[in-house]
């Protein structure tokens, strides 16, 4: 049973939350709706947007998340869990997990991160991947778990003046209840990746980040 301070702490955490939604009604941050009627306490998108924005339908390749595709008689195609690409290949990570395709509404709020007004929308995506995700996220040990973001160079966070990969990794962990752990650093002013030939983007990054911190 929870304490009598920890129920007060909660209630007082409610009656604040009600305070802000008078004085600053919750409006999606991609269409502008209100989304203060909405029960779940991620209120940075509303539902129409959320629908969008994670549209990808299970199940997924636990290499490239995206959609496993199933032969006619119903079989799926390649050896479970990869897709047939990518059980070719030899990777040095266990899984993507991925909020959805990089396209329409998706794609575009992601660029409006990397602008300077952009912390906003990186902060409500982080939350919405934690609130989707949670399914495929909850199947790590979140005690041994923490959350590092792949930072940008700092010649690129000033010309920005923005650093969206920290402000949806925040949101990320917090809605987690883990750890951030800013472990990388950027040591490699590199093209960006839009601007080489998808064969190349491998070798645009290698050696570009250090290891900065121990978990």
């Amino acid at each position: 049973m929870p304490s009598d301070s920890t129920s007060q702490f909660s209630l007082l955490r409610r009656a604040r939350s009600s305070v802000l939604d008078l004085a600053f009604p919750p409006r999606c941050v991609a269409c502008d709706a209100s989304t203060a009627d909405q029960e779940s306490p991620d209120r940075g998108f509303c539902s129409a947007c959320r629908n969008e924005l994670h549209g990808l339908k299970e199940p997924l390749c636990r290499r490239c998340a995206l959609p496993l595709v199933f032969s006619h008689d119903g079989k799926r195609v390649g050896p479970k869990p990869d897709c047939p690409q990518c059980a070719q290949e030899l990777w040095a990570f266990d899984r993507i997990i991925a909020l959805g395709a990089y396209e329409g509404l998706l794609r575009h709020l992601i660029l409006s991160a990397k602008r300077s007004s952009g912390e906003t929308a990186a902060r409500a995506l982080g939350a919405l991947l934690a609130s989707v995700r949670m399914d495929h996220l909850s199947e790590y040990d979140l005690c041994s778990t923490v959350v590092a973001p792949i930072p940008s160079h700092w010649i690129r966070r000033i010309t920005r003046q923005v650093n969206s990969p920290d402000s949806l990794a925040e949101q990320l962990a917090s809605a987690m209840g883990i750890k951030m752990l800013k472990g990388l650093r950027r040591v490699q002013h590199t093209k960006r990746q839009t601007e080489v030939p998808h064969s190349q983007r491998i070798a645009n990054v290698r050696d570009a980040f250090r290891v900065t911190a121990k978990t």
